[in-house]
């Protein structure tokens, strides 16, 4: 049986071979094998302008006190999860279409707060927020909200063997929803193609960022472009996660 060392040192070589790793991902993996090679970060802040030395370490500072031991089996347990993540097929959709986005396409056109919400970088979503709170409704080129961003791509990664990783795993974009929707984000806004943030979430299996959403007033029965809603598209496992919603929504309309 393998020791946790030689898991890690495995689950490294596996990561080096792999081709397509989402940026998300790529800095989730990176903090984490610093934290457990090195240990806490002790580098100073780099230059703002410096983005791609500032993303690494935020990716490192943000794993500071945790122990060597549970950097590596995070690592293991995400490396595990690369390959079912953002890649599965649900009622014909991608899991994750922002994902397979060209990212230089959306470098182009995005603001800072949709490319910090996309990115999962709370810090820099609570700056913007706090200078200027309507860049919650910010819009790409698809008409999409940094809560769109934020819904698609807010993954936790989930371990059988021990709840700890979860939160060791969870990434910022649960927060960034949160901070979005305190700051008025249309909550059902739609994109071009009718999707609003629920549906997002619901294709892509965020339970977390559904039920905030569901709380925050999201209306699964929103259609989009092709007469889809979230709760017609959601799998059995996230169904219950919307039916009170439906039922609420339901009772409201025929009672108009």
């Amino acid at each position: 049986m393998e020791t946790l060392q030689q898991e890690f040192e495995s689950a490294v070589e596996e990561v080096r071979k792999k081709n397509g790793i989402d940026v998300e991902s790529q800095l989730l993996l990176y903090g984490l094998y610093k934290q457990a090679t090195i240990g806490d970060c002790e580098q100073s802040c780099p230059a703002m302008w410096k983005m791609e030395a500032m993303a690494k370490w935020r990716a490192w500072i943000d794993r500071k006190g945790l122990s060597k031991n549970d950097a590596m089996q995070a690592y293991v347990v995400l490396a595990q999860n690369l390959s079912s993540s953002n890649t599965q097929a649900l009622g014909g959709r991608s899991v994750s279409t922002l994902v397979q986005t060209d990212e230089e396409e959306i470098e182009d056109h995005a603001s800072a707060i949709v490319r910090a919400a996309r990115s999962g970088d709370l810090a820099s979503v609570e700056a913007i927020l706090a200078s200027d709170q309507s860049a919650s409704h910010c819009l790409d080129t698809e008409r999409r909200t940094p809560l769109h961003w934020s819904a698609d791509r807010g993954r936790i990664i989930h371990n059988q063997n021990t709840n700890k990783l979860r939160s060791l795993l969870i990434t910022g974009h649960f927060h960034i929803c949160a901070k979005l929707i305190q700051a008025g984000a249309e909550i059902n806004a739609q994109d071009l193609g009718g999707l609003t943030p629920l549906a997002y979430a619901v294709t892509c299996e965020h339970p977390d960022i559904i039920t905030l959403l569901i709380q925050a007033g999201a209306d699964p029965l929103i259609s989009d472009e092709d007469g889809d809603t979230p709760f017609s598209i959601a799998s059995p496992d996230i169904i219950p996660l919307l039916q009170r919603r439906v039922l609420s929504s339901s009772s409201e309309n025929s009672s108009r």
